[in-house]
C-alpha cells in the first residue's frame, strides 16, 4: 500500500527570492568587512614602522653591550631607511676608526620604511637633523647612547609616532603624536 506525500513536503530549494536576499546579505557583510580592513591596515603600517626601528635600537644597545664595542645606527632620511653599523670589519677584525676605510666596515641589512611612512624628524640632543646625508647614533658598552627623538610619520592620515632614546641608559620610550622632550631650567630644582 502506498501512502501520499503530505503537503509541503515535496519543497526541495529555495526560490530565487531567497537566494537573493541571502546573497545581498553576503555582499553587505564584505563590503563592511573590507571597509574595516582598510581602516585598519595604514595604522598597521605605521607600527610595523615603530617596530622595527625600535628592534634595530634594542639590537645596537644588546650588541654593543654584549661584545664591549660600540655599535652605531644610521638613518638615511631622504632615502626612508635605517641600518646597524658593526664596529667589525669585513675581514672580521675590529675596524679602526679613522684608519680603516668605512667601505670595509660590517654593516647590516638597509630597513626601508614602509609604504606612506616617512621620517618627520630626527632631532639629536634636542637639535633638529637636516641634513641630506646619513647621520650616525653611537651606543656604547656600558649601554649609554647618542641622545635622540625619531618621529615617523603617516603624512595620508596625519598619524605620527615618536621614538625617544635616552642618553644614560640607551633605552628608549615611545610617544603616540609628535613629542618633545620639556626644556628643564633652575626653576626645575627649587
Amino acid at each position: 500500500m502506498r501512502s501520499k506525500p503530505r503537503a509541503g513536503r515535496g519543497r526541495a530549494g529555495f526560490s530565487l527570492a531567497e537566494l537573493m536576499v541571502v546573497t545581498a546579505i553576503i555582499g553587505l557583510m564584505t563590503y563592511v568587512v573590507a571597509q574595516s580592513f582598510d581602516a585598519i591596515v595604514p595604522q598597521e603600517r605605521l607600527n610595523t614602522a615603530v617596530r622595527n626601528l625600535t628592534a634595530v635600537l634594542r639590537d645596537a644597545r644588546s650588541a654593543a653591550i654584549a661584545k664591549n664595542l660600540p655599535h652605531q645606527v644610521e638613518y638615511d632620511l631622504p632615502n626612508r631607511r635605517d641600518r646597524l653599523l658593526y664596529p667589525n670589519s669585513l675581514d672580521g677584525g675590529i675596524l679602526r676608526e679613522g684608519y680603516d676605510s668605512e667601505e670595509r666596515r660590517l654593516a647590516g641589512q638597509w630597513n626601508l620604511l614602509p609604504d606612506g611612512i616617512d621620517f618627520q624628524e630626527l632631532s639629536v640632543a634636542g637639535e633638529p637633523y637636516r641634513g641630506d646625508v646619513p647621520y650616525r647614533v653611537i651606543f656604547d658598552p656600558r649601554g649609554s647612547a647618542t641622545e635622540h627623538l625619531v618621529v615617523l610619520s603617516q603624512p595620508r592620515y596625519e598619524a605620527f609616532y615618536t621614538i625617544e632614546v635616552l642618553a644614560l641608559s640607551g633605552h628608549f620610550r615611545m610617544h603616540d603624536g609628535v613629542w618633545q622632550r620639556d626644556v628643564v631650567s633652575d626653576q626645575d630644582f627649587k
